[in-house]
């Protein structure tokens, strides 16, 4: 990953995890204090910036002559999808039944609906096909209107009648990917040697925080956070999450106290 692409991921997981819910704009010399032990200079925070506001992801307000950026009004229910997978892990019920999608793949909006429906866990099969085992067809029809793109198909039905595709079973093509477990694995041995995070200064609290965040987030939405049934044995999602919960909760009181000194009390 290139440092530029670096910076984005990272931004983009400090503006979810840490001011998001404080509902602040920041400054670029803020982000730049906030981001340079990560090894991220100003100039890359710019760039990530105006790439986020390209996407949709941010928005910049002027204060003065400085501008200031905040996660942009169109982008907040993707993010809120986003941080229910993020900061939730139930074992989501299950009917037996699939929802199946497919798009007008020509519409202008389908490149961003594909990322909403990727953050929201439907599982791609073609450029213009989606399905999920638990998202409903009421919850496709609203991103889907949400960005102007016509659904061709819809329905949700029991997996005997929507299953063969190419000859193979619907719950074969979305299994979790082989190596997922191993970077679930990876990430618990990567944060499961911290101790006594509690007692971290304010910026190594933020630090933690937001690597141990960004690692979390990068897997939580390549999961598909399939039904129990549909996993494999042992699957180490949950015993991940746990960690990095409580993790989280060890550093929250010091990173706030961190992020109040270089953004100002929420």
């Amino acid at each position: 990953m290139t440092a530029a692409a670096s910076a984005r991921v990272l931004l983009t997981t400090i503006f979810g995890d840490s001011l998001l819910p404080r509902g602040q704009a920041v400054g670029v010399q803020q982000l730049a204090v906030l981001v340079e032990p990560l090894g991220i200079n100003e100039r890359s925070v710019r760039t990530s910036l105006h790439r986020l506001t390209q996407e949709g992801l941010v928005q910049s307000e002027k204060q003065g002559r400085q501008s200031f950026y905040r996660v942009a009004d169109e982008a907040l229910p993707i993010f809120a999808d986003a941080n229910e997978r993020i900061y939730r892990h139930e074992d989501p019920p299950w009917d037996g039944e699939w929802t199946v999608a497919m798009v007008a793949n020509e519409d202008a909006g389908v490149a961003s609906l594909r990322d909403e429906f990727h953050w929201m866990g439907m599982a791609q099969l073609s450029a213009a096909v989606f399905v999920s085992p638990t998202r409903t067809p009421s919850e496709v029809v609203d991103v889907a209107s949400r960005h102007n793109v016509a659904l061709l198909l819809l329905s949700r039905g029991p997996q005997d009648d929507v299953a063969t595709i190419n000859g193979e079973n619907l719950a074969g093509i979305v299994a979790p990917l082989p190596h997922l477990r191993d970077e679930y694995l990876a990430h618990l041995a990567a944060f499961g040697s911290a101790r006594e995070a509690s007692l971290l200064g304010p910026a190594d609290a933020f630090r933690l925080r937001t690597l141990l965040i960004d690692s979390w987030r990068r897997l939580a939405l390549r999961d598909l956070s399939l039904p129990a049934a549909l996993l494999p044995p042992d699957w180490p999602a949950r015993v991940a999450f746990e960690l990095t919960m409580r993790l989280r909760a060890d550093v929250a009181t010091s990173s706030e106290a961190h992020l109040d000194a270089v953004v100002g009390p929420a």
